[in-house]
C-alpha cells in the first residue's frame, strides 16, 4: 500500500507539474501577445528592443524604430461599430506581419498604434524599401464585416540607432515625437513617415514628455486619465460580464461549473464579477491592493474548478473591449496611448496574481496530504489522528467544516468528531426540522452523501445544495451557515472493512468536483486507511455521539474522576495486602461511567491525564492509610499509550516522590492483549519502569498470544490470569492446570 500511495502521489505531482507548465506557457503567451491581433505587445517590445540595440552594436549595423498609427481610424468605429474597427486592426496587423522580414518586429501597443523595429540595416535604401512595402500593403482597401470597404492612411515616426544613441525608452519617445510631428504636417508633408531630428523640429519639447513603455499604472498621474474614462469603463464591465459568461457556457467544463448555480447565485456572481472589474480601473487602486484581491479571486477560481486557461482568455477579451473604448474616446492621442498602457499594466498584474493564486491553491492540497502522513508517528491512536486531522483539514482553502460519521447499532449515523462550522450546521438542521440520518433505503432522507458513501463504499459528492435535488431536505439549513457543497469519503479499517465516513463541507458550489479535489479525496481515504493498518486502534467500540464524548472529556478534566479501591486478600491470612485502583467517571447527575464505556472514546492525551490523575488519587489514599497504621500496596492500570509516552517514567517518579511512597509498593498492570507496533520500544519502556523499582503485572494473561519464552524474558513480577481461562477450566482442567504450572515454574 505504501508503494501504491507513493506512486499515486508521484502521478499526482507529475500531473500538477504538467498542468502548471501548460498554464505558465499559456500565461506567457498571453502576457506577451496582443489579444486582438496576436502581435507582440508592449511587454514583448520592452524585452526585445534592448536586445536589438545590443545586436546592432556588435554587428555595426543600423536599427530603425518606428511609431505608427492609422489616419482616420476613429470614423470607421463610429460609422460601422467596434466589430468593424477590430476587423480592420486584425487585417492591418496581418499585412504588416507579411511585410516584415524574419529578423524584424511589429508590435501593437493598443488602439491603432503599432511599433516597427527593423534590425540589421546596412544602408538607408534597406529601410526605404521596407517602408515602401508597408505603405503599399496597408493603403490597399480593406473588406470589413457586413461587406463594407474601407481605406486608411498611415503615419510613421522613425529614429535610427546608433545615430540616435539613446536607450530603448528614449528611442520610443523620439519615434513617438517624430510621429506627432508627421501628423501635425499631414496636409503638406512630402511623405507618410518622418525621421526624428529632421530639420531640427522634433525635439523632446515637440510633444508632451511621455514614456510609452514604462508608465506606472498606479502612479499619481493616472488618476485624471482614469476618471475621465470611468463612465465608459463602468458600462463596459457590466456588458462584458454578460458576453463573457455567454461564451463560457459554450465550453463543457465551464458550463458544468455554471450549471451548479441557481439563477440568484448566477446573478450574484455576475454582479460581483462586474464590481471586481470596475475596481481594477479605480483611480486610487494600489498594486498591493490589486494583487491581494486578485489572489482571493484566483483562489475561488481554483476551488470551483475554473482552469487558468479560461482566466487568461477572459482577460484577453476584456482588454480587447477596453482598447475599443479607449480608441473611441474624444481625447488627445497621447492620452489614449497612456490609458492603453495603464490598462495593459493593470490587467497584466491581475492575470499574473490570479494564475499564481490558482496554482498555489491547487498545490496546498497534495502538500497537506504529504505532511499528514509524515506526522503518523505523533499519533498512537485513531482517535488522536482523526481529531487532529479534522482540525487541520478545515484550514485548507474553502473547507469550512469537517466530520467523522459512524453508524451505531440501530443504524443511526453518529458524528463522533467534528470541526469548523459543523456544529452550527447540525443546529441549523435541527431548527429546520430535518431528522437524523438513518441507514434506511426507504427513508426520504437516505440520499445524503455520507449514507450513499457508506452503501457504495465509494467517494460521493454533493456538487451543490441548490442544484442537486437529492440535497433539497438540507438546502436551507446548509445555506444558513454558508455551506454550499460537500464530499463524503468512506474510511476502511485495517482489515478493509467499512468503518466510517469523513465528511468535508465547502464554501462554494462544485468545490469537490475538480480533478484536483477528486485526487485529494482519494488520497485522504488512502492515508486514513494506511494509518489504521499500522495502528493498534482500528477496532473501535460502537460510536459515541460527539456531544456525549465531549461531555465525558469535560468530566475527566473537570473533577469527575473517582478511583474506587478493590482489596486483594491473602487467602492464608484472610487479610488484604494490596488494593487495585479502578477508575470511574461520575457525571453531574451522580451516574457512574465504567472504563469499558469511556476508555475506547479517549485518545492518548486523555489517557495520559487519566493515568496521572488516577495515580495521584491512589497514592494519596495510600498515604492516608499509612497514617492510620494500615500498610497496603497499590495496583493501577497502565494503558499501552501511556507506557510508550516518553514522560511516563517521570510522571510515576514524581508521584512517588510527592507522596513519599516506596516504588516497590506500586504495581502497574499492563494488558497482555495490548497491541504494540514496536516490540523493542515496548520492552525498553518496560525496562525503564523496572529501573524505577516499581512492580510490573501482566493483566489478563491468556487473552493474548504471549509465549512462555517471551514472558520469561520480560521483567514482570506477577501475572493475573484472564478470567476466561478460569471459567473454562472445568472443560479442560488438565490443560489449564498445566498452563498455570508452567507459569509457576517461570518464577
Amino acid at each position: 500500500l505504501a508503494v501504491t500511495l507513493l506512486a499515486l502521489a508521484a502521478w499526482w505531482m507529475r500531473r500538477l507539474l504538467r498542468q502548471q507548465q501548460a498554464d505558465r506557457s499559456r500565461l506567457r503567451v498571453a502576457a506577451y501577445s496582443d489579444p486582438l491581433t496576436g502581435l507582440p505587445n508592449r511587454l514583448a517590445l520592452q524585452q526585445r528592443l534592448p536586445l536589438a540595440q545590443a545586436q546592432a552594436r556588435r554587428n555595426g549595423t543600423l536599427l530603425a524604430v518606428g511609431f505608427m498609427d492609422l489616419d482616420d481610424f476613429k470614423p470607421i468605429n463610429d460609422t460601422w461599430g467596434h466589430a468593424a474597427g477590430d476587423a480592420l486592426l486584425q487585417s492591418v496587423a496581418e499585412r504588416l506581419r507579411s511585410c516584415m522580414r524574419g529578423t524584424d518586429l511589429v508590435a501593437r501597443l493598443g488602439g491603432d498604434e503599432f511599433v516597427l523595429v527593423f534590425e540589421g540595416l546596412t544602408r538607408s535604401d534597406d529601410l526605404t524599401a521596407a517602408l515602401q512595402r508597408i505603405h503599399a500593403a496597408v493603403e490597399q482597401p480593406f473588406t470589413l464585416p457586413g461587406g463594407h470597404r474601407a481605406q486608411v492612411g498611415i503615419s510613421l515616426g522613425l529614429t535610427l540607432y546608433p545615430d540616435d544613441d539613446s536607450d530603448a525608452d528614449l528611442l520610443l519617445r523620439h519615434a513617438d515625437a517624430a510621429l506627432y510631428a508627421s501628423k501635425l504636417h499631414k496636409a503638406d508633408r512630402p511623405r507618410w513617415w518622418r525621421l526624428w531630428g529632421q530639420d531640427g523640429q522634433d525635439s523632446d519639447d515637440t510633444r508632451m514628455e511621455r514614456n510609452p513603455l514604462r508608465i506606472d499604472p498606479y502612479g499619481p498621474a493616472v488618476g485624471g486619465l482614469l476618471e475621465s474614462a470611468q463612465e465608459h469603463f463602468a458600462a463596459a464591465a457590466d456588458s462584458f460580464v454578460g458576453r463573457f459568461y455567454a461564451a463560457v457556457a459554450q465550453e463543457t467544463e465551464s458550463a458544468a461549473i455554471l450549471s451548479r448555480l441557481t439563477p440568484a447565485e448566477f446573478s450574484h456572481l455576475k454582479a460581483r464579477q462586474a464590481e471586481h472589474l470596475r475596481s481594477l480601473l479605480s483611480a486610487d487602486l494600489t498594486e498591493d491592493d490589486q494583487r491581494q484581491r486578485a489572489a482571493g479571486v484566483g483562489e475561488i477560481h481554483a476551488l470551483v474548478g475554473m482552469r487558468s486557461a479560461a482566466v487568461v482568455k477572459s482577460f484577453g477579451m476584456y482588454l480587447q473591449r477596453l482598447s475599443q473604448i479607449v480608441g473611441s474616446l474624444h481625447a488627445r492621442v497621447s492620452d489614449r496611448q497612456d490609458l492603453t498602457h495603464i490598462l495593459i499594466g493593470r490587467l497584466q498584474v491581475e492575470l499574473e496574481a490570479q494564475v499564481e493564486s490558482i496554482q498555489q491553491t491547487h498545490d496546498q492540497f497534495p502538500q497537506w496530504i504529504f505532511r499528514l502522513e509524515q506526522r503518523f508517528p505523533e499519533w498512537g491512536h485513531w482517535i488522536d489522528f482523526v481529531r487532529e486531522m479534522l482540525d487541520e483539514v478545515i484550514k485548507l482553502p474553502g473547507i469550512c467544516a469537517a466530520v467523522f460519521y459512524e453508524p451505531d447499532a440501530q443504524g443511526d449515523f453518529v458524528y463522533e468528531f467534528n470541526a469548523g462550522r459543523f456544529e452550527d450546521y447540525m443546529r441549523s438542521i435541527e431548527r429546520h426540522g430535518v431528522p437524523s440520518s438513518v441507514l434506511n433505503r426507504h427513508s426520504a432522507y437516505d440520499q445524503s452523501p455520507h449514507l450513499r458513501a457508506w452503501r457504495s463504499e465509494r467517494i460521493e459528492t454533493n456538487p451543490s445544495y441548490s442544484s442537486d435535488l437529492r440535497m433539497a431536505p438540507w438546502k436551507e439549513a446548509a445555506h444558513a451557515v454558508g455551506i454550499r457543497s460537500s464530499v463524503a469519503i468512506p474510511i476502511k479499517d485495517g482489515r478493509d472493512h467499512m468503518m466510517g465516513v469523513i465528511g468535508l463541507y465547502g464554501l462554494y458550489p462544485g468545490q469537490f468536483e475538480s480533478a484536483v479535489m477528486q485526487a485529494f479525496s482519494d488520497s485522504l481515504a488512502q492515508v486514513c486507511h494506511r494509518f489504521l493498518q499500522r495502528s493498534q486502534s482500528s477496532r473501535l467500540s460502537l460510536p459515541l455521539p460527539a456531544q456525549q464524548r465531549s461531555h465525558w472529556r469535560e468530566r475527566l478534566f473537570g473533577g469527575g474522576l473517582e478511583m474506587f479501591m478493590q482489596p486483594v486478600v491473602n487467602l492464608h491470612t484472610g487479610k488484604p495486602f494490596k488494593v487495585e485502583a479502578l477508575a470511574r467517571l461520575r457525571l453531574e447527575d451522580g451516574k457512574l461511567i465504567t472504563p469499558g464505556q469511556f476508555l475506547p472514546t479517549f485518545g492518548s492525551g486523555e489517557l495520559s491525564h487519566l493515568f496521572v490523575l488516577g495515580l495521584d488519587q491512589a497514592l494519596s489514599q495510600v498515604t492516608r492509610w499509612d497514617a492510620l497504621g494500615l500498610s497496603l500496596e497499590m495496583s493501577i492500570n497502565l494503558p499501552p499509550e501511556v507506557l510508550l509516552d516518553a514522560g511516563c517514567p517521570r510522571w510515576i517518579d514524581d508521584a512517588l516522590q510527592k507522596h513519599r511512597i516506596a516504588p516497590k509498593r506500586l504495581h502497574l498492570e499492563i494488558l497482555e492483549s495490548a497491541e504494540f507496533d514496536d516490540d523493542k520500544r515496548r520492552d525498553a519502556a518496560v525496562q525503564m519502569l523496572t529501573d524505577l523499582g516499581v512492580r510490573l503485572v501482566m493483566d489478563d494473561l491468556g487473552s493474548g498470544y504471549s509465549s512462555l519464552l517471551r514472558l520469561r524474558a520480560l521483567p514482570f513480577h506477577a501475572f493475573k490470569i484472564d478470567q476466561g481461562l478460569v471459567r473454562e477450566a472445568h472443560k479442560d482442567p488438565r490443560r489449564i492446570i498445566g498452563f498455570i504450572g508452567a507459569l509457576v515454574r517461570l518464577g
